[in-house]
C-alpha cells in the first residue's frame, strides 16, 4: 500500500503490520490536506481495519472504541469545518465495513452526520446527504430496514420542517432537498408511498438559483417514483399541474422560472394525461411567459414550447405553431436573447412534427438558417436545423436550396463539427444536388485546411475520415490532398489534430484505392511519381517511388474458377500495377511518421487503420 509517498505493509505479523489505529491517527493529520490526499489516507485506514477484522485481531474492539472517540472529536467544535469534512469522508468509508455491532455503529454514525445540517457549505451538505443515503441503504440490506425506517422518519420530519420555513436561510431548503433527493434514490421502495411533490414548491419557487435547481432535482426524482407504468396517477398529476399553473400565473420571475423548469420535466412523464383544457391553458401561459424581461425565463419557455409540440400535434399546429414561431422570431431579434435557444426550439419542433405539418413553414425555417451564415457561433445550430428540414421535406428543399445565397452559406465561415453530416444528409435526401453540394464540400475542405484555425482543421479532417463525398474522385487529387495538406499536419504540436490527420490520411488512401480498383484514370499519378520528393523545407519523409519498394510482379487476387489451381493469381496489367505502386508510395510516409509518434493514440490509430480488412490491407 502506498500512502504519502511511502509504502506500508498491512499484514498479520508484527513488524510488517501498520495497525488500523495507526493509519487512522495518520489520517487525522490530513485534516487540512487536499481532498485527494484525505481520500488516500482514509482508504488506507479502512483497508487496515478490514484486514484486522478478517484476521481476528485481539485488539479490534479497542481499536473501534478509540476510533469512535476520535471521530467525535472531528465533528466537535474543536475539529472545525475541516474536521467535519474529513469526518464525513471517514464515515462514508466505514459504512461499508461490517464490524462491531451493526445497529450501534449505524446509530452512532447517523447521530454524527445529523449534526452537520443545515449548512450553507455545498460540500458538507453533499457528503452528509450521501452518508444518510448510504446508512439507509446499508440498514435496508442488513437488518431489513429496522434502523433506516426510524432514520427516514426523522429526516423526513426535519426536511419538511425546513421546507415549511418562509425562507431558506442557513441553507435549510438546500439541505432538505439534498437529503430528500439522496434518500429517494437510495430507498425508493420505502419513500415512494410517502413522498409528495407539493412539499418542495418553496425551493422550486425560490429566488436563489441554487435552491431552485436542487428543488427541481427533488421534483424530478419524485415524479420518477410517482408515475410508474400502468398505474393510475391522475390525482398526483392534476395536483402538480395545479401548482405549475399557480407559479406561471403569479407574474413573479422566480416562480415562473421554477414552474417552467418543473413543467419541462413533467412533459417527459405525462403519458397523455393532459386534459385538452389544461393543455391549452398551459401553452397560453408559457407563451405569455416569453414576454417577461428575463433571458433565462425566455430560454426555458422556448424549450418548453418545443416539448409541448409532441403532445396534441394537430392542436398545436392548428392553434399555436404560428404564434410559437412568431415568439421565436421576436426573441431571436431581441438583443441579449440566446439565439442558440431559438435554434434548439426550432429543431425540437421539426423533430416532433410530421413532414406534412412542417412543409408550409419550410420557407420561414430556411430563412433562420440563411440569417445565421455570418454568425460563426450559430453555424452548428443552423446546420442542424438545415439537416432536419432537408431530411423531412426533401421535395421542398430541392427547390429552396437552389441559389447563390445557399452556395455562399455552405462555403462561408468556420466549419462546424456537424458540417459534413449535414452535407451527407442533403446528398442522400436530394440526389439531384449531389454534384453541386459535393463540389462545395470539397472546396470547403481545401480552403479550411489552409487556415490556422485548429478547430476548423480538426472538423475538416474528421469529415474526410467519415464522409466519402469529401474525398476527391481522382487519384492524383488524392495525392495532392495528402501531400500538401494532410502530411504536414503530422508534425503539428496538437495531438488531437495529429490523430485526426492520420485517420483522414488513411481514409483518403482508401478512397484512392477504390478509384484504382475501378480503373479510374489518373493523368496526374505519373507526374506525381516523377516528382515524389518532399517539398523543400517541409521536413517530411519523401514519397518514395513505388518502383523502389514493390516488385514489378505485383499481383492481386481474383475470383477463382472451379478448375483453378489453389492460390491462383492473375498478373495485373502494367498501368494497374503502376497505380498500385503509386498508392504504396502515398501510404509509406503516413506509416513512417505515425508509428514513431510519441503519442500512443496516434500509433494506435495508424495500426488500427492498417488492421482493417479493406483496401489498405491489400496495399500492404
Amino acid at each position: 500500500m502506498v500512502w504519502g509517498g511511502q509504502r506500508y505493509y498491512v499484514g498479520a505479523h508484527p513488524g510488517q503490520t501498520m495497525t488500523a489505529l495507526d493509519t487512522f491517527r495518520k489520517a487525522l493529520l490530513m485534516v487540512h490536506a487536499p481532498e485527494k490526499d484525505q481520500l488516500e489516507a482514509v482508504e488506507m485506514f479502512v483497508e487496515a481495519l478490514q484486514r484486522e477484522i478478517v484476521l481476528g485481531a485481539p485488539d479490534a474492539a479497542a481499536t473501534v472504541q478509540n476510533i469512535n472517540k476520535d471521530l467525535k472529536q472531528l465533528f466537535s467544535a474543536e475539529g472545525g469545518a475541516h474536521g467535519v469534512l474529513l469526518g464525513l469522508r471517514v464515515l462514508l468509508a466505514l459504512i461499508s465495513v461490517d464490524y462491531w455491532t451493526f445497529p450501534l455503529k449505524i446509530s452512532f454514525f447517523y447521530n454524527l452526520a445529523k449534526g452537520c445540517l443545515p449548512s450553507e457549505d455545498r460540500t458538507v451538505v453533499g457528503l452528509t446527504a450521501e452518508c444518510m443515503s448510504s446508512i439507509a441503504s446499508a440498514s435496508t440490506a442488513r437488518d431489513g430496514g429496522l434502523i433506516s425506517t426510524s432514520i427516514i422518519e426523522e429526516e423526513l420530519r426535519r426536511a419538511h420542517e425546513w421546507l415549511a420555513a418562509p425562507t431558506g436561510q442557513d441553507g435549510r431548503w438546500f439541505s432538505a432537498c439534498c437529503i430528500l433527493d439522496c434518500l429517494l434514490k437510495a430507498v425508493p421502495e420505502v419513500l415512494a408511498s410517502r413522498s409528495d411533490a407539493q412539499n418542495y414548491w418553496h425551493p422550486v419557487w425560490s429566488d436563489n438559483p441554487r435552491d431552485q435547481l436542487v428543488g427541481v432535482a427533488v421534483f424530478k426524482t419524485t415524479i420518477d417514483l410517482s408515475f410508474p407504468e400502468e398505474a393510475d396517477t391522475t390525482g398526483v398529476f392534476n395536483r402538480i399541474v395545479a401548482k405549475i399553473f399557480e407559479g406561471l400565473k403569479s407574474g413573479s420571475v422566480p416562480m415562473v422560472c421554477g414552474s417552467l423548469r418543473c413543467l419541462r420535466e413533467l412533459l417527459d412523464y405525462s403519458h397523455g394525461q393532459f386534459q385538452t383544457s389544461d393543455y391549452r391553458a398551459l401553452v397560453d401561459s408559457v407563451l405569455d411567459s416569453c414576454d417577461l424581461p428575463n433571458e433565462m425565463v425566455q430560454q426555458i419557455a422556448l424549450e418548453v414550447l418545443a416539448k409541448m409540440s409532441r403532445h396534441y400535434e394537430d392542436l398545436f399546429v392548428t392553434a399555436y405553431l404560428d404564434e410559437t414561431l412568431a415568439k421565436i422570431a421576436k426573441l431571436y431579434a431581441a438583443s441579449g436573447t440566446s439565439h442558440d435557444a431559438a435554434f434548439a426550439a426550432l429543431s425540437e419542433i421539426c423533430t416532433s412534427l410530421s413532414p406534412a405539418k412542417i412543409e408550409p413553414h419550410v420557407a420561414t425555417l430556411a430563412e433562420y438558417v440563411r440569417n445565421a451564415m455570418d454568425d460563426p457561433p450559430l453555424r452548428r445550430a443552423a446546420l442542424q436545423l438545415l439537416g432536419l428540414i432537408t431530411h423531412k421535406c426533401p421535395s421542398v428543399m430541392e427547390v429552396e436550396l437552389v441559389g447563390e445565397d445557399w452556395n455562399t452559406f455552405l462555403r462561408r465561415g468556420q466549419v462546424a463539427d456537424n458540417y459534413f453530416d449535414v452535407i451527407e444528409t442533403i446528398i442522400d435526401a436530394v440526389p439531384s444536388l449531389k454534384k453541386e453540394v459535393t463540389g462545395i464540400s470539397r472546396e470547403v475542405v481545401h480552403e479550411a485546411l489552409q487556415t490556422r484555425d485548429v478547430e476548423s482543421v480538426i472538423n475538416v479532417l474528421t469529415g474526410i475520415e467519415r464522409v466519402e463525398s469529401c474525398i476527391p474522385e481522382d487519384v492524383g487529387a488524392c495525392h495532392t490532398l495528402l501531400e500538401e495538406h494532410i502530411l504536414p499536419l503530422l508534425a503539428h504540436d496538437n495531438v488531437v489534430l495529429r490523430e485526426a490527420a492520420v485517420k483522414a490520411g488513411l481514409s483518403t488512401l482508401r478512397g484512392a484505392a477504390r478509384l484504382v480498383d475501378r480503373g479510374v484514370p489518373s493523368p496526374r499519378a505519373g507526374e506525381a511519381l516523377k516528382n515524389a520528393e518532399s517539398p523543400a523545407g517541409t521536413g517530411l519523409i519523401p514519397i518514395v517511388p513505388a518502383s523502389t519498394r514493390v516488385a514489378s510482379s505485383l499481383a492481386v487476387p481474383t475470383p477463382r474458377s472451379p478448375n483453378a489451381a489453389p492460390n491462383a493469381l492473375k498478373p495485373v496489367a502494367p498501368d494497374v500495377t503502376e497505380r498500385y505502386q503509386f498508392m504504396i508510395g502515398m501510404l509509406t510516409p503516413i506509416v513512417d511518421l505515425a508509428v514513431v509518434d510519441m503519442d500512443a493514440a496516434i500509433r494506435h490509430a495508424v495500426l488500427a487503420g492498417l488492421d482493417d480488412a479493406d483496401e489498405l490491407t491489400r496495399l500492404c
